[in-house]
């Protein structure tokens, strides 16, 4: 629905049975070109809110996007991807990259390029769970889910940000139980998938 402002909106949402909003920021590098990319790769969704299963199908349909964005671009496999990655003995310097880089903001280029070229991708594209807010009602107030979804693609010949996009997702149902996480997580998501940079 648009965003909640003041009692009228309040009560409009409580009329509707929730609240749902996701408000969006996004930076593009100025040099960034989409032609200049062949092939890059969705790496399946980071964070301990979101099950394997759910990391997937966030994954999969974030592809599904950059492919309707970008019709002539090849997209490689999350699976196939985590099975490379796997195979080079990478996947604890990739996991140390991303806590390191959604605590910075600050990408590790040699990590980058070394995963990239294991892959054989132009670019990475990773996306991640950043915080996660919930809390059921005391009775005064109403239930809130906020989550804090970003994805970002890095190229993995430079290991330079091509751009990021990141999406709060909030939903205030009527009631007294916050909203599952994954529901705020899916309405962020679905907010960034709709401004994949072309």
């Amino acid at each position: 629905m648009g965003a909640c402002y003041g009692i009228f909106l309040s009560f409009v949402c409580l009329a509707f049975t929730s609240c749902k909003t996701a408000s969006l920021h996004s930076f593009v590098d100025p040099g960034y070109d989409p032609k200049g990319l062949a092939k890059v790769v969705v790496l399946p969704m980071t964070n301990a809110s979101v099950t394997p299963g759910q990391a997937q199908e966030l994954s999969r349909d974030f592809a599904q996007g950059m492919q309707r964005s970008h019709a002539s671009l090849e997209i490689m496999g999350a699976g196939e991807a985590v099975e490379k990655i796997n195979s080079a003995n990478l996947a604890d310097e990739w996991a140390a990259f991303l806590r390191n880089y959604n605590t910075s903001g600050i990408p590790n280029t040699n990590i980058v390029k070394r995963v990239g070229g294991k892959l054989g991708v132009d670019a990475i594209i990773q996306g991640s769970v950043l915080s996660v807010t919930q809390k059921d009602s005391s009775g005064y107030d109403y239930p809130m889910t906020r989550v804090n979804v970003r994805y970002g693609a890095i190229s993995a010949r430079t290991g330079n940000l091509l751009w990021e996009i990141s999406s709060e997702g909030t939903i205030q149902p009527y009631g007294y139980t916050a909203a599952p996480v994954i529901d705020a997580i899916r309405l962020a998501h679905k907010k960034i998938v709709e401004s994949i940079p072309r």
